[in-house]
């Protein structure tokens, strides 16, 4: 079956590209109802309008399988024009549901097909799209009729190539090279660094504890707390991941150049969330795309675009040499929605091109016109890198072109040898690539952002800005100009972060800027929260300030100690009568005008009203026996509990307590090994800010030891574990792991000994 690769892009990595493989350039072409018997359809020049145009690639696979998994492209566009006229938080909103309303009106005919032939897909409203796993001839034929439907496109294969270049590092000790060299901390001394910013990166995940990425999480509720819960999705098939976690390591590298602190990264100050992708299949970047724009709970549920990103980093794309508008749609909407989109151009390593590549060998989706594009140069040398991909583009800018509307990249940045944060623990790793390129533009654009609020949701404006104080990088692209600036190996040339920011500062002129603190405040009622609020002047303003709140909860009260502010001055403001406030998370916003001027922070108040009640136990239930010795653990959730904690003893008064941890999930399964045949008590007691729960307790039983024990300790380098453990279930063998999480975590003799057979690898 014909796939197409996505790839994150890392440079130096193993070629990719089979031999004897080609990729066909996709063309409209009308196909009839065909069957095995009928020879290929032959393209027409101009399609009926009514009928869908069917790619050649889908068309292939079901003259060659007889069933294939397709996409849905539906006709209807949204009209996003009146969202450019709106601000962000009213932007976010009416571009979702524009989108959601048009998705639920055009493709209702279609999905009652689907659901009555038991096809089994996936809606998605960022791109007005479905998701086909699989169908016969037949269903597919049926489709052809349906006027609704533009066209029926192959499923694209996400990939992630593996670096050869991903070396450990020393930990850092001042600011990286890399940052130094763009400036970026001549920029922090302004006193802007990101803040009021959210980044996102759609990626291998996050390592969120990580000591240079913890505090900019926007899910860091502080002491050791985390809601994950808008900030956080894994949309991987077989079940999510609900905690951050990075299984390779590309993302938590990108995430640190953007927002690391420590001295790995350009914005330090900017807040983050992340979207898992690369596990499965296409529909995981659809659905990462869908979640950025309006992110959900945990359950999937409660999408709200007041809490998406301004900014997204896409270190991914493919190795075509032609446009895919495949993801096209869902960049669309980030624009809409304000979201500044920016892509890597790719390297010639993973595409099989020559160092330098040439000329058009820019992926997808680094090549369409509305995003931009971010090619590589040296650690600190401001010079081209060889292995990133060049222009042109076949997708011409109509946003905004210039004089150059095929120009591609628009800028570079440094991509080699960048240290930033590793997958696990608080190490850090070298990697090369225009994956590493991409997140200094993206932390840029958070930096202008924070210095010159007017530019938030102005992409062309940014992006002007940008490419007019990039420092030239005189290149001969093979054009036959020779060397000069543009070109199609480093665009504009190398982004300078200072002078962006203060060319940024000229564009929006004197204002000033909102900033409350901390972002989340959590009260036992009738306790009073008292929020910080800084007001920061930007080009030498200087004028009043007038404080308040909106979108405050029934019963809340407001005051503040001074009131009007002149910047650079502060104000408390305190939220008093939280006994007459609904116990729950209330999300307002501290507002300040100035004449035509009003800026406002969003900040949310945790208002608990009493301790939670007890949780009820699900499982292991009171009196089981022969439960395993890592078991785990279920239990209800309770209304205003802010965490839960579990405690195992071996007696019923909990006065030996062997294992207590707290978390946030109604589940937990436990990594440290039971005795076998003991005994055992657990209870979970609920907590927030007034206290914990009672807790009831159950009783359990461990079983008896099974004969064999597997030592996972390979730090997935490669992970080998599938190995073993399809040969013991193959031989009926009774099993269990131990896992080191890539950790000294190893097992002690004692542990090890009522086992008949230990396998170590």
């Amino acid at each position: 079956m014909k796939t197409f690769r996505i790839v994150a892009f890392i440079a130096l990595v193993l070629p990719a590209v089979l031999a004897g493989v080609g990729i066909l350039r996709p063309h409209a072409a009308w196909a009839a109802p065909f069957s095995q018997e009928q020879p290929t359809p032959q393209p027409q020049s101009e399609p009926p309008p009514s009928q869908p145009v069917v790619e050649p690639e889908l068309q292939a696979q079901f003259l060659a399988e007889q069933q294939a998994g397709y996409m849905i492209q539906f006709r209807a566009r949204p009209d996003f024009s009146l969202a450019y006229q709106l601000d962000w938080e009213a932007r976010g909103r009416f571009v979702v549901n524009l989108l959601q309303t048009n998705a639920e009106q055009s493709q209702q005919r279609v999905r009652a097909y689907l659901d009555a032939r038991g096809v089994s897909y996936e809606s998605f409203w960022i791109n007005n799209s479905i998701l086909v796993n699989s169908s016969d001839q037949e269903t597919f034929n049926g489709l052809l009729s349906f006027v609704e439907i533009d066209s029926l496109r192959a499923r694209r294969q996400p990939q992630l190539i593996e670096p050869e270049v991903n070396l450990p590092a020393a930990t850092v000790t001042a600011v990286e090279p890399n940052i130094a060299h763009l400036g970026a901390d001549q920029v922090w001394a302004l006193g802007y660094d990101g803040s009021g910013i959210v980044v996102a990166n759609i990626d291998t995940g996050v390592n969120y504890t990580h000591p240079a990425l913890v505090g900019s999480y926007r899910g860091n509720l502080g002491d050791g707390n985390f809601d994950h819960n808008y900030n956080w999705w894994d949309p991987a098939l077989g079940g999510s991941d609900l905690v951050p976690n990075d299984w390779h390591g590309h993302g938590s590298h990108t995430m640190g150049i953007m927002v690391g602190s420590g001295g790995i990264g350009m914005a330090p100050g900017a807040q983050w969330i992340a979207c898992q992708a690369f596990e499965g299949n296409d529909s995981e970047l659809l659905e990462c795309g869908q979640f950025l724009l309006a992110p959900w709970d945990l359950n999937h549920q409660n999408p709200d675009p007041s809490k998406r990103p301004h900014i997204i980093n896409n270190s991914w794309g493919d190795c075509n040499q032609y446009l895919d508008t495949w993801y096209k749609g869902m960049v669309d909407a980030w624009l809409a929605a304000g979201i500044y989109p920016v892509f890597s151009v790719g390297n010639n390593v993973a595409c099989g091109y020559d160092a330098p590549p040439g000329l058009n060998t820019v992926g997808n989706p680094a090549r369409y016109a509305n995003v931009t594009a971010v090619g590589s140069t040296g650690t600190a040398d401001g010079q081209y890198a060889p292995h990133s991909n060049w222009g042109p583009t076949d997708d011409p800018d109509t946003i905004n072109p210039g004089e150059y509307p095929n120009l591609k990249p628009q800028v570079v940045a440094p991509g080699v040898n960048i240290r930033s944060a590793d997958r696990t623990g608080d190490g850090y790793r070298l990697m090369s690539g225009t994956s590493m390129s991409a997140p200094h533009v993206s932390g840029l654009v958070a930096l202008m952002w924070d210095a010159a609020p007017c530019l938030v949701g102005e992409y062309a404006a940014t992006e002007t800005i940008m490419q007019s104080t990039a420092t030239p990088i005189d290149y001969d692209d093979g054009t036959g100009e020779g060397p000069h600036t543009p070109n199609y190996a480093t665009g504009w040339g190398e982004i300078n972060a200072l002078a962006a920011v203060q060319a940024a500062k000229l564009y929006c002129g004197a204002d000033f800027r909102v900033d409350a603190a901390p972002d989340t405040i959590e009260v036992c009622a009738p306790e009073e929260a008292r929020f910080d609020v800084n007001l920061i002047p930007l080009s030498g303003f200087a004028e009043a300030v007038s404080l308040g709140a909106a979108g405050l909860p029934e019963g809340a009260v407001v005051s503040l100690d001074v009131n009007p502010v002149a910047p650079p001055g502060s104000a408390v403001l305190a939220v008093g009568g939280t006994d007459a406030i609904p116990a729950g998370r209330h999300d307002f916003e501290i507002v300040g005008t100035s004449g035509s001027l009003v800026h406002s922070d969003t900040v949310t108040l945790l208002v608990d009203q009493g301790a939670p009640l007890a949780p009820t136990l699900v499982s292991p239930p009171d009196g089981s026996a022969d439960v395993s010795i890592t078991p785990v653990f279920n239990w209800n959730a309770v209304p205003q509990a802010e965490y839960y904690r579990l405690e195992i003893a071996t007696d019923a008064a909990f006065q030996n307590v062997v294992f207590s941890v707290e978390t946030a999930e109604t589940t937990y399964a436990l990594s440290e090994w039971l005795l076998n045949n003991t005994d055992y008590h657990w209870r979970v007691l609920a907590g927030n800010r007034c206290g914990l729960s009672a807790g009831t307790p159950a009783a359990f039983r461990t079983g008896a030891p099974v004969g064999v024990v597997l030592v996972d300790d390979d730090d997935n380098r490669p992970d080998v574990r599938s190995a073993y453990t399809q040969a013991l279930d193959a031989l009926g063998v009774n099993y269990v792991v131990w896992d080191t999480a890539n950790s000294d975590d190893e097992p002690a003799v004692e542990q090890l000994a009522p086992y008949e057979a230990v396998i170590w690898f």
